[in-house]
């Protein structure tokens, strides 16, 4: 009879054993799926930051076409201002003839001047709605990153509690078989 319980007890905690261990290599193939999906995240979010250097780098150069073109505007500016100059001298002798070229100089400078505006503002909003897009981007894949950390830690919490649980069932069914062991000596004695 205690051979049978004995057999029995020693059945039930392999087979215990053998269900906490399968269930705990479940775990472990979960965590080592979402530490795969983790990694592919934060390559994405490398990728990303990586746009958005290039990003970077392009309105910075933007910005120094704008500059460039700003100082082509202040060059315009300053050698209509000198032409100006030059024939408001001449503008006694030659009053109608000067008025017309002055005024054929201002509307092209005007031109000028609203095209370059017109571009300047267009690139601008261009690239700051797609830097708030990348930003916007880059936000969700921070947030998906720390939502699969924290399922990672929920993970590995589960995990150490089976392993807890597997080592004091088994201290348990190890207990049992001594004591039967021990009893089943005592008796044959």
């Amino acid at each position: 009879l205690h051979a049978k319980e004995t057999e029995k007890s020693e059945a039930e905690r392999r087979s215990l054993k053998k269900a906490h261990l399968v269930e705990v290599d479940v775990l472990n193939k979960e965590l080592d799926s979402l530490r795969e999906e983790l990694s592919v995240l934060k390559n994405k979010l490398d990728s990303l930051q990586g746009n958005t250097d290039s990003k970077d780098v392009m309105i910075n150069s933007l910005q120094s076409q704008i500059k460039s073109l700003q100082e082509k505007h202040t060059v315009i500016i300053t050698k209509h201002k000198k032409e100006c100059s030059e024939m408001c001298d001449l503008f006694a002798s030659q009053k109608d003839e000067l008025f017309m070229e002055l005024s054929n100089a201002r509307d092209m400078h005007a031109s000028d001047v609203e095209m370059i505006d017109a571009e300047l503002r267009c690139s601008k909003k261009a690239h700051l709605e797609e830097v708030t897009t990348l930003n916007g981007d880059l936000d969700k894949l921070q947030d998906d990153i720390n939502s699969k950390e924290g399922k990672i830690d929920s993970l590995q919490c589960q995990i150490k509690s089976l392993q807890q649980e597997n080592t004091a069932t088994i201290a348990k069914y190890e207990k049992e078989h001594s004591e039967m062991h021990d009893l089943f000596a005592s008796q044959k004695d």
